[in-house]
């Protein structure tokens, strides 16, 4: 295994295209579908690298990235956005 990445994006489409291209390059990957359900995983997992997208709903990427920051430091974070 090459490490652990959080998935967190509200489009469906998009997150399970990041999820699928990531598997198969040998990461164990999680999804969430919105800031909250990122951060209760955060709580829950040791993760190697957050892939975050800045406008989803409830807690945006900002606080998603202000979460990790908190409780896992050592977490990169990479936040993404279609948003024009």
């Amino acid at each position: 295994m090459r490490g652990s990445i959080l998935v967190a994006e509200d489009e469906a489409a998009a997150r399970g295209s990041l999820v699928e291209i990531l598997s198969e390059e040998g990461y164990q990957v999680y999804e969430a579908a919105d800031g909250q359900a990122a951060v209760q995983l955060l709580e829950e997992l040791d993760l190697d690298l957050v892939l975050c997208d800045l406008k989803m709903p409830g807690s945006d990427g900002l606080t998603v990235l202000r979460q990790v920051r908190e409780r896992a430091p050592q977490t990169l974070v990479l936040l993404m956005t279609a948003y024009g």
